[in-house]
């Protein structure tokens, strides 16, 4: 048996092209000598970012190609066999074939037609940019060859022939590459990622893999959501975390741009063989004028497949509601990744009565909406927002329209008890009689479930049941609710707790009236500015209680306890006195001191006015007996500017009330004083040309000179 060995070398082909010349100059062709043929070879061999992932890829690639339909075995590495192999069943090498044709980097014999994955001649060698060899085996006409492919110590790559022996096996190629141990778990996770659209082709002998299934999948393109486990799903699954090109089964990757938006995350184009010019290591694309045109009408392509696919769902559908939810469902899901345009789908408005269909399925222009759910203690509870828009007219699954239609007796609380804790309605009503027609004819048009006429809702007399009185309490537990300052405030109803336990009649108790889950004065007014929101109710509290440590709860009283509590000496109608509470506070009314100080200070020195104050620190060291100087720092010590963001943000909702004013006639002074004094430096500090004070010297000269 003879071993045979050969230096890799590169067969340079030239076309021929005719060349104009402006003059008879020397020319010469362009060429590699042999010598610098193993510079060349380790370029090329070491042209790859992922050498793991560029070696299973071009391995399983040339396999595929050469098997032509027959599946590719696979034997991925493990710890106790730690080798990678790929058997093909194609037509295998002979020796000559193998030390000839194999052996020449750029050779290959799939250049004339795009029904192979390869093409460079460049890929078999791929191994070599991750260890230093590997086996191959050729089955051919009944011999068996084997080779190792290796890089010589002077960086030259060689294939060497270890023995030669009779084979029944069938014809194919055999290839083993050893994989490091501490690389295993990442190469075969890499693997899973790589296999996931050429699994068909391939037998994997030791492992298999759950694939995830795509949100769209078409002719055109496969979409893989971004979803809630998205963090899980990118780390695990390659074709969920870029935008890819597949082409030959191989993915791969694009880069986002504004010219082909459509490439999103998760979204996988399947382009033809051929389709797109790669990058001679086959990582990439190759970006140039002409594939940046292609990527263009290929997002084009995936915008027209998106609106194809849901036009298709909307002519099956016979109802308003449903094309309304395909049309949101459509927006929601796909808008924040695809453009505009795919996601638009021009629907045929006649099937509709020339109605509208877009993501919402009223409009807000003209209408007013009431909001039912149960809260906390299972009743119903209502609000009326009193601002919207049409987002409170998307279809939902928990969500229920109700078009008030004028029923008699009108009844909400009965006519709507059908809500689960789960549900939410929306009544909603026209404001003119020309907006009622319109909710009327869309009404008729939506044939859903889901949107009903107040009428059609059927009245339930609840049974009335006496409620049980604690005759020993001075209070009756039924009618006092506690206000919550600690519940998480997402509606009114969540803010309010049933007071079961009696009250003792030693302690003083501080009372709002209790309607409907509102926050009230005794006449029913609102307190504050924002009063019917619960978060700005919780705010007010926690201030009053902030500023008065005495203060420790409010409780609701509903209507029908209330002429009981007025007559007991112990319990205090807060509207009596939190107004005494906040003029007497001195945190209020510092508060308010400080913000009147800030906003002199602005007035005087603009927006720099916090270099003036590092400023006549330092001055007032430098002219000890300057009064006016000291006068304007005790104003920036009374303003304590380092902390009083915090302050103000706190007690925002106890200002807005302004029932305290400021108290800084003082303060003022000392600021017209120095800034009358002191002119310049007004242009100073709202020039920002102090504010390093590295020439201090200059300024105080200024003061002392005076």
């Amino acid at each position: 048996m003879k071993n045979h060995a050969i230096l890799m070398s590169m067969i340079i082909t030239t076309n021929q092209t005719t060349t104009i010349k402006s003059a008879d100059f020397t020319a010469s062709t362009c060429s590699i000598d042999a010598e610098d043929m193993k510079y060349i070879s380790s370029l090329l061999r070491n042209n790859y970012s992922d050498p793991m992932l560029a070696t299973m890829r071009e391995i399983i690639a040339n396999g595929i190609d050469a098997s032509r339909g027959t599946k590719v075995d696979v034997q991925l590495p493990t710890k106790i066999e730690p080798n990678f192999i790929v058997r093909d069943y194609g037509e295998g090498l002979s020796e000559e074939d193998m030390l000839g044709l194999y052996s020449k980097f750029g050779k290959s014999t799939k250049r004339d037609a795009n029904k192979s994955i390869g093409g460079f001649g460049v890929g078999k060698f791929a191994p070599l940019a991750y260890t230093s060899s590997f086996i191959i085996v050729s089955y051919h006409d009944g011999v068996k060859d084997s080779y190792a492919m290796k890089v010589d110590d002077d960086e030259g790559t060689s294939i060497q022939k270890l023995f030669s022996e009779n084979s029944g096996e069938a014809n194919g190629i055999y290839i083993q590459v050893p994989i490091e141990n501490q690389h295993v778990d990442s190469f075969n996770s890499k693997f899973k990622n790589f296999s996931r659209y050429i699994q068909d082709n391939l037998n994997v002998k030791n492992d298999s893999f759950d694939y995830i299934e795509p949100e769209i999948s078409c002719d055109v393109f496969d979409f893989f959501e971004d979803s809630s486990d998205y963090y899980y799903r990118v780390s695990q699954h390659a074709e969920c975390n870029k935008p890819y090109i597949l082409m030959g089964g191989i993915m791969y990757p694009v880069n986002k741009d504004d010219d082909y938006k459509n490439f999103v995350n998760g979204l996988v184009y399947k382009a033809e063989i051929g389709e797109f010019k790669l990058h001679h290591s086959r990582e990439a694309l190759e970006y140039n004028n002409s594939t940046v045109e292609k990527l263009k009408k290929a997002s084009d392509r995936i915008a027209l497949a998106l609106k194809k696919r849901l036009k298709v769902k909307f002519d099956s559908c016979d109802c308003l509601y449903e094309a309304t939810t395909i049309q949101h469902d459509a927006v929601a899901k796909y808008g924040r990744f695809f453009s505009k345009d795919a996601v638009s789908v021009d629907f045929d408005t006649s099937k509709f009565g020339g109605e509208d269909v877009n993501s919402t399925l009223f409009k807000s222009k003209d209408l007013a909406i009431t909001k039912v759910s149960r809260n906390s203690s299972g009743n119903l509870s209502f609000s009326n927002p009193r601002w919207f828009n049409n987002l409170y007219f998307s279809p939902s699954k928990n969500k229920i329209f109700i078009i008030d239609d004028g029923a008699m007796p009108r009844a909400p609380t009965n006519r709507l008890s059908f809500l689960n804790g789960n549900q939410e309605a929306v009544v909603i009503v026209g404001k003119t009689e020309e907006a009622q027609k319109s909710l009327l004819k869309r009404f008729k048009l939506m044939k859903s479930a889901k949107v009903k006429l107040l009428s059609e809702c059927e009245r339930t007399i609840a049974k009335r049941t006496a409620a049980k009185k604690s005759l020993g309490s001075s209070l009756a537990g039924t009618d006092v609710l506690l206000f919550d300052t600690n519940a998480l405030c997402y509606k009114q109803s969540d803010v309010w707790k049933a007071q079961k336990e009696d009250l003792p009649d030693s302690e003083t108790y501080y009372y709002v009236r209790y309607h409907s889950n509102k926050f009230q004065k005794l006449d029913g007014e609102a307190f504050g500015r924002d009063g019917d929101s619960s978060l700005a109710n919780k705010k007010f509290v926690t201030s009053l209680m902030d500023i008065n440590p005495d203060f420790k709860n409010v409780y609701g009283v509903r209507s029908s306890g209330l002429k009981k509590v007025a007559k007991m000496s112990n319990w205090i109608p807060l509207e009596s006195v939190y107004v005494d509470w906040i003029k007497n506070s001195t945190k209020v009314q510092d508060t308010v001191n400080r913000i009147a100080i800030n906003e002199t200070l602005y007035e005087r020195f603009g927006c720099n006015y916090l270099s003036l104050c590092d400023l006549t620190n330092q001055l007032c060291e430098k002219t000890v007996s300057n009064q006016i100087i000291k006068n304007l720092k005790n104003v920036f010590k009374t303003r304590d500017c380092l902390f009083s963001n915090t302050i103000e943000r706190d007690q925002r909702v106890l200002l807005d009330l302004k029932l305290v004013k400021p108290t800084i006639a003082k303060e003022k002074k000392s600021i017209s004083d120095f800034d009358k004094k002191y002119p310049l430096i007004k242009n100073l500090v709202k020039g920002s040309c102090i504010n390093s004070y590295q020439d201090l010297s200059d300024v105080v000269d200024y003061f002392k000179n005076w």
